[in-house]
């Protein structure tokens, strides 16, 4: 069975989502090909960018909605096109699917300095790696710190407001959060560097370490380098002394 996906962004990978990228689940193969023009079912996620032509089934085609009603309203007469829709919107349509919608995956998105896109992460890493890394404790909340909407507000404050009641264990993941308190802690490397605590900063590559190894060690290599030349020449025990007076010296700073 072949399934068209359409969506209004063509470049997004959704078949990242699929084992191998290839867009076979259960033995039906996903398309999000643009020329493709004929499949045995059709499924627009969101809208379509420009008008499409799928020969299908009516009976299978397939309007699936991806903001709630507080961020976007979908027209009626754009759904009745569509046999059913998966959505959490009320909606005078006889096939409509009241249930929460399968979302694209941001996890893994991320942009350069540069602003450009990547996506680092998949199923099959996602399948690879271990589900329970960095989550030891009995409760974990997805929150990012996005506030741009009312109700993107209000959940901020609900979980900022567990975060500050510093309830034993729960962990707090979603972007800007890690941040924030790193923030507030004074814990940034920015932080550290500003209080003698560290002599540098590496910069990591886009991804993380672990993505790129082989830049990180180049980049952490050169960077211990360049310590090294300024040490030459210094005495044993100038060092001791200039460490001593260091760390003594960021104890009085903080």
């Amino acid at each position: 069975m072949l399934v068209k996906l359409t969506t209004p962004s063509p470049d997004w990978p959704l078949l990242l989502q699929t084992p191998g990228g290839e867009g076979m689940w259960d033995g039906v193969l996903f398309t999000t090909d643009p020329s493709c023009d004929e499949a045995d079912a059709w499924v627009v996620y969101e809208g379509l960018a420009r008008k499409t032509t799928v020969v299908c089934p009516p009976s299978r085609t397939i309007l699936v909605t991806g903001e709630p009603p507080m961020i976007k309203s979908y027209p009626e007469a754009f759904a009745a096109q569509f046999a059913r829709v998966l959505t959490c919107h009320a909606m005078r349509h006889g096939g409509v699917i009241s249930e929460q919608q399968a979302l694209p995956w941001h996890y893994g998105r991320e942009f350069d300095q540069s602003g450009n896109e990547r996506f680092t992460e998949s199923y099959d890493s996602l399948v690879r790696s271990d589900p329970f890394e960095d989550k030891r404790r009995l409760l974990s909340i997805i929150c990012s710190t996005k506030r741009k909407r009312d109700g993107h507000r209000k959940r901020h404050e609900f979980v900022s407001s567990l975060e500050q009641a510093s309830l034993p264990g729960l962990d707090i993941f979603g972007k800007g959060r890690a941040k924030e308190a790193a923030e507030a802690l004074k814990i940034t490397a920015q932080d550290l560097k500003r209080l003698g605590v560290i002599d540098d900063i590496v910069n990591e590559p886009l991804g993380g370490a672990h993505r790129q190894p082989d830049q990180a060690i180049a980049s952490a290599g050169e960077m211990i380098g360049r310590i090294l030349e300024a040490f030459a020449g210094v005495s044993p025990d100038v060092l001791r002394t200039q460490r001593r007076e260091k760390f003594l010296a960021i104890g009085r700073s903080i």
